[in-house]
């Protein structure tokens, strides 16, 4: 059995492992409960029948820690999930993460499923035990359509996890233009921070070189004035990584060219300390001072050096 789930980096197999190893088993209160679980993860249709047929009060029993609408709504099991949902099974059930069906079905784009859910009255903001809700599953891995569906169904857009991070902040961060585009249109917070860190949409996306997330986000009012805890803005994350595109769409929208970290590195010594010649010419041209030190007092110049960049390239860069 190859069963996958997306727990935020936890595997099926781990928590199945961690079953096996720990006992833990849930509410598993006979084998009979496990055999409609495996079915319905399976996609036995016949068999599901045949063992809710018996009038056995077994759907709300857990096999590693999910029901079998769980199971059903997780592997994409349509049939499954109708014949569960009239049989009466708990359409808000959890399971040790705090994961729901409606979750489940969120994060791998089920959308018939999701309907069904919602149609029996899935609670759309519901959290798992590290505050994701369905929305902020579905944008992480990609899923326009689900997250359409959920907003319209009540699904709060700004809604933050333990670590601050909303829908759009996932989205951001791996590049998912479309939806960064539907959550902004319905509302989405383009300056929110995280708590840890201060990471914002913008600086994810500047960061990753996600250029289509972050002209979104700019014509949306990202602030590209905003500090993560080292100091460091959107601008500097972008010019270290030498994402040349994201540096001048943030110079057109307002960013400081001469912003410090804590530390004093401004983004013209990140991008010459990482070899980003391009990068570093642009800043230059927009007026980035090549004549700033640190806070430990080393020059421009000096970043140009750890660069290993040619001296009459860095020449030509400094000299505008």
């Amino acid at each position: 059995m190859n069963t996958t789930t997306r727990r935020f980096g936890i595997p099926a197999l781990t928590v199945a492992c961690a079953v096996a190893i720990f006992g833990l088993r849930g509410n598993v209160v006979d084998p009979q409960v496990g055999d409609l679980a495996i079915a319905a993860m399976n996609g036995d249709v016949d068999r599901v029948e045949a063992i809710v047929a018996r009038g056995m009060p077994s759907l709300a029993g857990k096999h590693q820690e999910m029901t079998p609408l769980m199971w059903a709504a997780q592997e994409g099991h349509d049939a499954i999930v109708a014949k569960l949902l009239i049989a009466g099974a708990d359409v808000n059930a959890r399971d040790r993460f705090g994961f729901t069906p409606l979750m489940l079905a969120a994060q791998w784009g089920y959308d018939d499923i999701a309907d069904m859910l919602l149609d029996k009255g899935a609670e759309v903001n519901a959290l798992t035990e590290s505050g994701h809700s369905a929305l902020m599953l579905a944008s992480r891995y990609d899923f326009p359509d689900m997250a359409r569906k959920l907003i319209a169904s009540g699904a709060e857009v700004n809604q933050a996890n333990r670590e601050g991070k909303t829908a759009v902040t996932y989205a951001a961060e791996f590049g998912h233009y479309e939806m960064v585009a539907m959550l902004l249109d319905n509302g989405a917070d383009p300056n929110v921070q995280e708590r840890k860190g201060g990471y914002t949409p913008l600086m994810l996306a500047a960061r990753a070189g996600h250029q289509e997330a972050a002209d979104l986000l700019l014509a949306a009012g990202a602030q590209t004035d905003l500090r993560h805890d080292s100091g460091a803005t959107a601008l500097l994350m972008a010019a270290e990584q030498g994402h040349t595109g994201l540096v001048r769409a943030m110079l057109a929208h307002g960013a400081d060219v001469d912003a410090a970290d804590e530390d004093g590195i401004t983004a013209l010594m990140f991008a010459l300390q990482s070899g980003h010649a391009e990068t570093a010419k642009l800043l230059v041209e927009n007026g980035a001072s090549a004549m700033g030190v640190d806070k430990e007092g080393r020059s421009v110049a000096d970043y140009a050096f750890q660069g290993k960049m040619p001296d009459d390239v860095v020449r030509s860069i400094l000299a505008g």
